[in-house]
């Protein structure tokens, strides 16, 4: 009998009988092509992501160092954030303002985003945070701008408060503001800033604004 291989069944057939031979090269099994590390990530995307993730700046960190003309990409985030926060978060968000705002080597201009910030979802912990930086002239501007909108009474007798400790243009935001705030409560020392002649006259017309301002609210 003729010898004969069925490549199908691996046999090889001659006239000794049937004998199992080895498949041909081409059918050689896959598992002995060397096979991936299990602990490597070159293939799997989402440890890839995740990872990027990680290595991400969290935006809260980056905006206490915004300077001008920076990138403002952490900023926007934060922003974006902020605003569109139900109530329910922004208590969790005024502390990581407040704790960017702390934060060593905070910029001047990272201060102003921040307390912009704090302007929309404020609330007592924002005050008794920023009350104390109304007493400084390099701070009382942006802490005044950050208080002025919050409906918390503490912000009345921050103001109030801080308006014997300014002079300038400081003082005389301050005053604005509680104009705006409607403070009825601070027109006797605004009256007393009125009519002392050793005050500026700038001042004096700034508290004579604010007193008519109140007055017509009567």
């Amino acid at each position: 009998m003729p010898a004969f291989f069925c490549w199908k069944s691996g046999v090889h057939v001659d006239s000794v009988g049937p004998s199992v031979l080895p498949p041909p090269p081409a059918m050689a099994e896959k598992s002995s092509r060397p096979s991936r590390k299990s602990g490597s990530n070159t293939s799997d995307p989402f440890r890839q992501y995740e990872e990027s993730f990680v290595a991400t700046p969290d935006p809260w960190t980056e905006i206490s160092k915004l300077e001008h003309g920076s990138d403002r990409s952490f900023a926007s985030t934060v922003r974006s954030i902020v605003m569109n926060a139900e109530p329910a978060q922004r208590p969790g968000f005024e502390t990581k303002l407040l704790a960017a705002l702390e934060r060593p080597g905070c910029t001047d201009v990272g201060a102003r985003f921040i307390g912009e910030m704090l302007a929309l979802i404020g609330g007592a912990k924002t005050v008794a945070a920023l009350a104390p930086r109304l007493h400084q002239p390099k701070t009382a501007d942006n802490a005044r701008y950050a208080l002025e909108p919050i409906a918390e009474p503490a912000v009345d007798e921050a103001f109030r408060a801080a308006l014997g400790q300014l002079g300038g243009p400081p003082k005389i935001g301050l005053i604005g503001s509680i104009a705006l705030r409607g403070d009825r409560a601070a027109v006797p020392a605004l009256a007393a800033i009125q009519k002392n002649p050793a005050e500026p006259a700038a001042a004096r017309e700034a508290a004579g604004r604010a007193l008519e301002r109140l007055n017509a609210r009567s």
